[in-house]
């Protein structure tokens, strides 16, 4: 597998690589990360996904919106969660901004996963791609991931919506 970036307990490659390489359906995967748990607070179109043709659809436009990344578990590759990459700014073919999404899968949750993921993410947005910043939106009541990224550098402009923005500029 071509990887993007790994760490001590995962690997990050693209979700397109992951389809032609997956020895298990990823419809399937997608499935099973899309829990009601997962996507409470996230937007309409990650609801509801329980058919393995709702699964592919959604990750095709997913695709069409977004590069779509997916966390493998080092120890079995089993799909962990995704990372979404929204180009916001480009300056001669030169991506500047991205909008940042990411989930785990519900069993992954609390262990240090995303922390580690996110962390390493920033620095190769940073260093192999050059983006100069990031933002990431995350819902009033996600409490865990706003902790997450204001550990991970990030900072609130300071607007009250429920929609809290955070960037920071990777090294």
């Amino acid at each position: 597998m071509n990887m993007l970036f790994n760490t001590l307990r995962t690997q990050v490659i693209s979700a397109q690589q992951y389809q032609q390489l997956a020895k298990t359906n990823i419809a399937d995967q997608i499935i099973q990360t899309l829990s009601s748990e997962v996507v409470q607070s996230l937007p309409d179109n990650f609801q509801d996904i329980v058919t393995r043709q709702q699964a592919l659809t959604w990750l095709e436009q997913m695709q069409a919106e977004a590069e779509v990344l997916v966390i493998l578990n080092n120890t079995d590759d089993c799909l962990m969660g995704f990372i979404f990459l929204y180009p916001a700014i480009i300056d001669k073919d030169v991506i500047k901004q991205v909008h940042l999404g990411y989930l785990l899968a519900y069993q992954f949750w609390r262990q240090g996963f995303a922390s580690e993921v996110l962390g390493q993410c920033m620095s190769w947005l940073g260093e192999s791609c050059r983006v100069e910043q990031v933002f990431a939106g995350v819902s009033a009541e996600n409490v865990a991931s706003k902790q997450l990224l204001l550990k991970l550098g990030f900072r609130a402009p300071g607007h009250d919506l429920d929609l809290y923005l955070f960037e920071i500029k990777p090294n």
